[in-house]
């Protein structure tokens, strides 16, 4: 059962001391989940659950923990459509969005639940890109990736960027590139995570790459190719000393990265189901959890090896979010959107929640006050 005194913690819920007033004390103040990002270095209660539909224009929908109901809903302007990924700092939740020639990015403020202000960036000509498909808050700064969706120039010349966005202001300080097409590095970053000093970003190669960058210098140190097998890295997640990632080409399945050598150490490529892209993210100290078709995979840590696969009620590829006792799945596609809660203790489904017509596909999902 939820309780509100729980805190993000290295991408797990913890239940910690509260002080007079609900608050909770700064020494708790830590936790990154893989989806719905959660920066480091803060302190949340968690009560509600907010699913980015993927919609023209974009809707967010506001859920009630306690319940398992959904409150209210935020539709966004004309032009902003389509919210694909979401991080949270404080009571502001990031909304990145499919939108071109110009990316967007959409600042909310969860207290009164209304949007407070839009970011657009450049195109890709101007330097900056469209298509935001992941970001992540470390510290006062926000990353995100664009893509060259729709760009004029030539696939071979077209490069992966990542903008650096600073809260305070909620503008723009940089951009960087993680290289061409030609060279490798693909143009299309599909996910991040972030240890100590460093941020990881995940390509959408073949075979699949994970770029490392320096993040006090906003410097790339280095690229990872992986395996012949392992393509399309659309989901990491980082626990102990070690990065996750998900792999959506065929075979579909995780791949292991020592993070003190930056080097491969393993790969699960058996996950069963058709169509099984995964989304992934560590929610305990002993499993990892995989969503995909129908379907979420838990994968023991220690032996790293899918011990179980549990498949959920409705269709659509699993969007995964976790607290200490719950895991929620917010499915796409699917008309109405569907979100399905599942008991970490017993690794069962506990009910499902249908959103309301004109409600599809759950692109992305973050739990906050």
């Amino acid at each position: 059962m939820l309780v509100q005194n729980q805190v993000m913690e290295h991408g797990v819920l913890r239940k910690v001391p509260l002080k007079s007033g609900g608050a909770v004390d700064n020494e708790h103040m830590r936790g990154r989940s893989n989806q719905g990002l959660i920066s480091s270095s803060q302190a949340l209660v968690i009560r509600n659950l907010y699913a980015g539909l993927d919609t023209s224009p974009g809707k967010l929908d506001k859920i009630d923990l306690g319940t398992f109901s959904k409150t209210a809903t935020l539709t966004l302007d004309v032009g902003e459509d389509k919210p694909w990924s979401s991080a949270i700092k404080g009571n502001y939740l990031y909304l990145g969005l499919l939108t071109f020639p110009n990316a967007k990015i959409v600042k909310i403020d969860l207290s009164d639940f209304t949007k407070v202000a839009t970011l657009t960036l450049g195109t890709y000509e101007e330097g900056d890109g469209a298509w935001v498909y992941a970001i992540i808050i470390e510290g006062n700064h926000l990353y995100a990736s664009v893509s060259p969706f729709a760009s004029s120039v030539p696939i071979a010349d077209r490069q992966g960027r990542i903008v650096k966005i600073n809260l305070s202001t909620f503008t723009k300080v940089s951009t960087l590139s993680v290289g061409t097409y030609a060279e490798g590095a693909g143009y299309d970053i599909y996910s991040f995570a972030v240890s100590g000093k460093y941020l990881y970003a995940g390509l959408q190669t073949n075979p699949g790459r994970i770029v490392k960058i320096d993040l006090s210098t906003f410097t790339k140190v280095s690229t990872l190719q992986l395996a012949a097998d392992e393509i399309y890295v659309t989901a990491l997640t980082v626990k102990g000393n070690y990065l996750y990632g998900a792999l959506t080409g065929f075979p579909y399945g995780v791949v292991k990265v020592d993070l003190g050598t930056f080097s491969r150490v393993a790969s699960i490529l058996s996950f069963p189901f058709e169509n099984a892209e995964p989304s992934l993210l560590a929610a305990d100290p002993n499993f990892l959890y995989a969503g995909q078709w129908n379907a979420i995979n838990k994968i023991a840590l220690s032996t790293f090896t899918l011990t179980e696969t549990l498949t959920l009620t409705g269709a659509g590829y699993a969007i995964l979010v976790a607290n200490q006792d719950d895991l929620y799945a917010g499915r796409t596609p699917s008309a109405p959107g569907k979100i399905n809660k599942v008991d970490l203790s017993t690794f069962t489904e506990v009910t499902a929640l249908d959103l309301d017509v004109g409600e599809d596909d759950v692109r992305t999902l973050a739990l906050g006050p």
